[in-house]
C-alpha cells in the first residue's frame, strides 16, 4: 500500500500510474473529502487530550499534547504508545479473564455480559489491542455456553468483567482513541489552518460569479495548493524534526493562502485584478531543500512559472501568490524521490507523490 490520502492508504500501483482527473471532477472529490473530514472531526485532538486528563488518564493526555505541540514522531508510533498506556491503566482499574475455555468454547460469566437495545455483548480485548464488542446470545439452557452471533473471540482474547457504567467508560475511552488517530490522519498536526483554507477556497469557487476561464484558473491554483498540503501531510504522518516541520508548514501556509485569495477573487468576479501565476516561493523551496525535503516540482517553482507566464501571457494555470511579493529564483530542484518499496505509510522513507490528493482512488 502507498501513502495516506485523507486517512486511507492508496494502492502503490495507482501512485505509480499517476492518474489524471479533469478539474471539475478533482474539485468534486476534494469537496467531498473535506466534507467527510469536517463531519468526522466532532471532537478535536486537543479536546480528546483534555478528556483523557479529566478521566484520570493523565500520562496519555500528556503524550497527545506533546505530539500536537511537536509531531516529530510518526503517527503510528503515537498510536502504539497510547494503546500501551491505556491498556496498562485499564488493567490497573478493572479485571479481565480469558475469553475461551480449554475446549475453545466461550468462557463467559454473567457479570461480563452487557445489553444495548435488546442485544447482548461482551467487551473483548487482546494485549496491545483496543477493546471491541462481541455480540452473544444467552445460554439456551443452564450450564450451556453463550453463543457468538456477531464478531469473534480469539485464543488470546480477554473479556472485561466490570460494572455497567465502567463498561461504558471503557468503550468511550477506545472510541476517543480511534477518533484521535482518525482526526490526525485527516487533518495532521500543524496543518489545521491550511485545511481550513482549503475549505474556504472550495466554497468560494462555487460562487455564481466564479465562472468560465476564471473558475478554471482558480481550480488549478487550488489543486496546486492541495498537492503540497498532501505532501506535507504525508511527511508529518511519518514524523519530522522541528526544523523540517517549520519549513513544511511555512510552504503549505503560503500556497494555501495564495489559493484561497485567488478563489475569493474569483468568487466576486475580480480574478483579473490579480496578476502573476501561483508558485512556490524561492525562500520556501530553499528552506525545504536545506532540510532535506526536496519536494517542490520543477514546474511549480517561481522561475518555471514565471517563464511559462512570459511565454503565454494570460493563459497561466493559476494566479500570483497572496503576498504579492516578487521572488528571484536561483535554479531548479532535483527530481522527485524514487518510489519507496515499503508498505507502511509511516515509515522513514520518501515517496514520489506525483498525484495530487484528489487524484487517488477511492
Amino acid at each position: 500500500m502507498g501513502d495516506l490520502w485523507w486517512g486511507r492508504k492508496v494502492p502503490r500501483d495507482l501512485l505509480a500510474r499517476a492518474p489524471e482527473l479533469d478539474d471539475e471532477t478533482a474539485l468534486s472529490r476534494l469537496q467531498r473529502s473535506l466534507r467527510e473530514a469536517r463531519e468526522a472531526l466532532d471532537m478535536s485532538p486537543r479536546e480528546i487530550a483534555i478528556w483523557l486528563v479529566e478521566n484520570d488518564f493523565d500520562r496519555a493526555g500528556e503524550v497527545v499534547d506533546e505530539y500536537l505541540d511537536a509531531p516529530t514522531r510518526s503517527l503510528q508510533d503515537l498510536g502504539g504508545e497510547l494503546r500501551k498506556l491505556l491498556d496498562k491503566e485499564l488493567d490497573g482499574r478493572w479485571y479481565s479473564y480469558k475469553a475461551l475455555g480449554s475446549s475453545g468454547t466461550p468462557n463467559l460469566r454473567e457479570g461480563s455480559v452487557f445489553e444495548d437495545s435488546g442485544r447482548h455483548y461482551v467487551l473483548a480485548r487482546q494485549p496491545d489491542h483496543p477493546t471491541r464488542r462481541v455480540y452473544v446470545d444467552p445460554p439456551s439452557a443452564s450450564g450451556a455456553p453463550y453463543t457468538i452471533v456477531e464478531g469473534d473471540l480469539r485464543a488470546r482474547d480477554f473479556v472485561w468483567e466490570v460494572d455497567r457504567g465502567d463498561g461504558d467508560d471503557i468503550e468511550a475511552l477506545w472510541s476517543r482513541y480511534h477518533k484521535l488517530l482518525r482526526s490526525l490522519e485527516l487533518v495532521p498536526a500543524y496543518l489545521g489552518e491550511a485545511h481550513q483554507l482549503l475549505e474556504i477556497a472550495t466554497e468560494a469557487i462555487e460562487s455564481p460569479k466564479c465562472l468560465g476561464a476564471q473558475r478554471q484558473r482558480a481550480i488549478k491554483a487550488l489543486r496546486t495548493a492541495e498537492k503540497y498540503y498532501r505532501r506535507a501531510a504525508n511527511r508529518i504522518h511519518r514524523g519530522r524534526p522541528a526544523g523540517v516541520l517549520e519549513a513544511l508548514v511555512q510552504m503549505v501556509q503560503h500556497i494555501t493562502t495564495s489559493a484561497v485569495t485567488i478563489a475569493e477573487a474569483c468568487g466576486v468576479g475580480q480574478l483579473d485584478f490579480l496578476s502573476g501565476p501561483i508558485a512556490i516561493r524561492e525562500s520556501d523551496r530553499r528552506a525545504l531543500a536545506h532540510a532535506g525535503e526536496d519536494i517542490v516540482d520543477v514546474g511549480d517553482t517561481a522561475e518555471a512559472v514565471a517563464a511559462g507566464s512570459a511565454g503565454s501571457a494570460g493563459s497561466t494555470t493559476g494566479l500570483a501568490s497572496a503576498s504579492g511579493s516578487e521572488v528571484q529564483p536561483d535554479g531548479d530542484h532535483g527530481a522527485d524521490p524514487e518510489l519507496e518499496t515499503d508498505d507502511e505509510p509511516t515509515g522513514e522513507t520518501t515517496d514520489p507523490e506525483r498525484t495530487d490528493l484528489e487524484s487517488a482512488a477511492e
